[in-house]
């Protein structure tokens, strides 16, 4: 297993949630989520990724720049292209510690800090990220729509699925 997979399997992991949730139960406001939806987690997720995968070509990359593509939110047909394509992109890719630049706002008014990180840390990065929101998003599908099937490790960082298994 590899980055690259790791980030493959959370894609999908998010292709399989989409698939079973209605139009209307992936763009609803949900209270429980401050009156976010699913499509909004998800469209967060899948952004950071094609933020990296834009900053690639140029070796800097910006989160904060991403595109918040209101299709990715709106239409389920979207954002599963969408996301199938970053999973082909990630299937041509390979792993690399060159390093990139990485600019991150510091606060409202417009502070950024610039680092150096690599094509590895960033995807390890995502994975993070991903698993996180997938969290809230679990929450929220438990919550609201009890008919969706998740797996029981959707959400869950890998290194407590790690230590739940060397406990059992």
């Amino acid at each position: 297993m590899n980055l690259i997979t790791s980030s493959s399997n959370i894609l999908n992991q998010l292709v399989g949630l989409i698939k079973q949730l209605s139009p209307e139960e992936y763009t609803s406001p949900l209270p429980l989520l401050m009156d976010n939806s699913i499509s909004k987690h998800l469209r967060h997720i899948v952004e950071f990724y094609d933020c990296l995968f834009k900053g690639i070509a140029d070796a800097s990359i910006n989160y904060d720049l991403r595109e918040r593509n209101p299709s990715i939110e709106n239409d389920p047909e979207f954002a599963i292209n969408f996301i199938n394509n970053c999973i082909q992109h990630l299937s041509t890719m390979e792993l690399s510690n060159d390093p990139i630049n990485l600019t991150t706002l510091l606060s409202p008014e417009g502070h950024e800090a610039c680092t150096l990180t690599s094509l590895d840390r960033e995807l390890a990065y995502n994975v993070e990220h991903a698993i996180h929101h997938m969290a809230i998003i679990k929450i929220a599908i438990k919550q609201c729509f009890p008919h969706v099937t998740l797996s029981k490790d959707f959400g869950v960082a890998y290194s407590t699925i790690k230590f739940h298994h060397q406990t059992a």
